[in-house]
């Protein structure tokens, strides 16, 4: 019986760049009680008091241990897209907006959630979702360039637009 995402392993094409994108624009932290595991990496949190880490990045030569070519993969591959629980969706579309990332998103039919697209600096899709009865002010209106229009391709992951991330 699985009752709920415990983590997701990330291989990351740049380890800097990845840990400053899911610092700075989703507000998670480095957790420091990961154990020297003999595997170089990270261990991302949610920045609340007592959160376990929920994912465990790869990095260096570590990152391309699996793929047969050495080649650290971008994209989601088999997996569409990954669902993060998020509060403070106003902050977080402002942080989306400051640092000029693409992104779609909408209201879930029905109301109940509020949700977000956007790719992390490896090209993984993220879908960041916002449960409506606990954010303040109305539904939020979305300009046509980012409404998400389910079924319809989402824009090419670019990984110049992750640039100021590095370093």
């Amino acid at each position: 019986m699985i009752c709920s995402l415990f983590h997701y392993g990330l291989r990351a094409t740049h380890a800097e760049t990845t840990v400053n994108f899911y610092t700075r624009v989703l507000g998670m932290v480095v957790d420091q009680t990961r154990p020297k595991i003999g595997i170089s990496g990270y261990w991302l949190r949610a920045a609340l008091p007592g959160s376990p880490p929920s994912i465990h990045v790869f990095t260096g030569d570590d990152a391309r241990v699996k793929p047969a070519d050495t080649q650290v993969p971008t994209g989601s591959g088999a997996v569409h897209h990954i669902s993060l629980y998020c509060v403070d969706y106003s902050a977080l579309r402002r942080r989306l907006l400051e640092y000029g990332l693409k992104w779609e998103g909408g209201a879930v039919p029905g109301g109940k959630q509020w949700v977000i697209f956007v790719y992390d600096p490896n090209g993984v899709m993220l879908e960041l979702t916002f449960d409506a009865s606990i954010e303040e002010g109305p539904v939020p209106d979305i300009p046509a360039e980012n409404t998400y229009m389910p079924g319809a391709p989402f824009r090419p992951f670019d990984p110049m637009g992750y640039a100021m991330f590095a370093g």
